[in-house]
């Protein structure tokens, strides 16, 4: 496995050809402090590069989630008056009606990225907490992973966060089928397990890959 950046330094600028290549990468953290020290450096390089910043978080972590990036330096009311930054919640996407819908998942997503580029943003950079996932099962989770990929990003670039402790194996290997990138210990590296979507999805079809979300 080629490691490709150091935890402090998870970013477009040290190695783009990378983080441009698919622009879907999976991220395991073993707590939210972890994550924080991980992606911040991300997250505010973006925002001073004149990116565009699209957050998806678990509702109760919302003001936690406001407070840290003001911690680290980042106005976020003025981010998002410039519409620059956009923070929103599960039930506002991914659980929208109380429940998970594949199809209105993926056209909302391919919405915000179609906004980036018309309200004159270069780049948006996608921050995704999936333990929304926990509320449904492992091939609703695997099912959307491997359905991203046959949506090119076109440069932008969508990082899943999951917390270790909270998912089962099974979805932990569905991760690393289904990103052409991945942050594990801190660490950015290029995929060695990522398969093309459509073995992925083949396989949840025939029923030869199955288990719970949860741990």
């Amino acid at each position: 496995m080629k490691t490709v950046a150091s935890a402090q330094t998870i970013s477009a600028a040290t190695r783009p050809e990378l983080l441009n290549a698919d622009g879907h990468v999976c991220g395991f953290f073993h707590s939210e402090d972890e994550q924080y020290s991980v992606l911040m450096p991300f997250i505010k390089e973006g925002l001073d590069n004149g990116e565009r910043a699209w957050h998806v978080i678990d509702p109760a972590r919302r003001d936690e989630h406001v407070r840290r990036l003001g911690e680290a330096g980042i106005d976020v009311g003025a981010a998002e008056a410039r519409g620059q930054f956009v923070l929103l919640d599960w039930s506002q996407t991914y659980l929208q009606g109380g429940g998970f819908n594949q199809d209105r998942t993926m056209a909302a997503f391919a919405k915000a990225r179609n906004a980036g580029r018309q309200e004159g943003f270069p780049r948006t950079r996608f921050l995704c907490d999936m333990e929304w996932g926990l509320t449904g099962t492992y091939e609703q989770v695997a099912e959307y992973e491997a359905t991203s990929n046959f949506v090119p990003l076109d440069g932008d670039v969508a990082i899943c966060a999951y917390k270790l402790n909270r998912w089962s194996a099974n979805v932990m290997m569905a991760g690393l089928r289904t990103h052409p990138l991945v942050i594990i210990g801190g660490l950015l590296h290029e995929n060695p397990f990522y398969q093309q979507p459509g073995e992925v999805l083949m396989d949840l079809k025939a029923g030869r890959v199955s288990g719970s979300a949860c741990c």
